[in-house]
């Protein structure tokens, strides 16, 4: 089982909407992420990727070279600006099979070893989601806090988990 991260091109729409269309998966996302999810959809994102190129870091998760999902930060601005908050999601049928850990580890040195000059990354996970959790633990992410139910999804209030990793290569010496 290869697990490799690429870039994301136009041809990848098709599959990004097979993969994000479902409830499951939209269920520990933002709810930016549309559900159902359709072809304009990812053709949408794709336009944004490409307009945000400068803010927005992405990258295709991809399994023995079959895109599976889909791992991405966005720098901060202002006094965030060495900041970037990551989030990642994979398809139902590549769930528990350790390719998420194993993608958000290589993507870690991606996003630290890029232009955009991070000193952290974030993540915020809903309390819920504890194989999210796992994940960003196992990566050396520390859990940093607990806010109360800061997030509104399906109707009700959840708490959101917050964890943080910091470079360990700032500040950069190039």
């Amino acid at each position: 089982m290869a697990v490799t991260l690429r870039l994301l091109v136009a041809d990848d729409a098709a599959r990004l909407t097979v993969l994000a269309d479902s409830a499951r998966v939209a269920a520990h996302l933002r709810d930016r992420f549309p559900q159902p999810y359709r072809r304009e959809d990812a053709d949408q994102f794709l336009d944004y990727l490409e307009n945000n190129a400068g803010q927005v870091l992405a990258r295709a998760i991809c399994l023995d070279g079959v895109l599976v999902g889909l791992i991405s930060a966005e720098q901060g601005f202002d006094i965030y600006r060495f900041n970037a908050e990551i989030g990642y999601w994979l398809g139902e049928d590549y769930w528990g099979k350790g390719i998420a850990s194993q993608a958000l580890g290589q993507f870690i040195r991606v996003v630290f070893n890029s232009e955009y000059m991070l000193k952290r990354l974030e993540a915020q996970v809903f309390e819920q989601h504890l194989a999210s959790m796992r994940v960003l633990e196992k990566n050396g992410f520390i859990r940093e806090g607990r806010r109360m139910n800061a997030v509104y999804k399906h109707g009700r209030f959840h708490h959101e988990i917050c964890f943080a990793l910091e470079n360990p290569n700032w500040p950069k010496t190039s």
